[in-house]
């Protein structure tokens, strides 16, 4: 009888990332990870999700608009013609 005892580790891969920051902030964000229990690459990692995520919530909202725009505005059919457009629009507001 063979047993196999298989263990599965599961590792997240970091990857080192050089910033150009002014040393008066490198100096205050050091101060404050050594402060709070953490460091400044979690720090940056913490930041960086937050601004994925809401960048991810931005879109669905922007979707959320277009969606409920979509159809409020008429269809100007296939001889619509920017040109012709502009100018009835100005005629129309400067009563011409």
């Amino acid at each position: 009888m063979i047993i196999v005892r298989i263990n599965y580790i599961f590792v997240r891969m970091t990857t080192k990332l050089t910033l150009s920051v002014d040393q008066s902030l490198i100096e205050q964000a050091k101060a404050y990870a050594k402060n709070n229990g953490t460091s400044v690459s979690k720090m940056v990692e913490q930041y960086l999700r937050s601004v994925l995520k809401s960048s991810k919530d931005t879109v669905k909202s922007k979707s959320d608009i277009l969606d409920a725009l979509t159809g409020i505005l008429e269809d100007p059919g296939p001889n619509w013609n920017e040109d012709d457009a502009r100018y009835e629009y100005f005629k129309k507001k400067y009563d011409l």
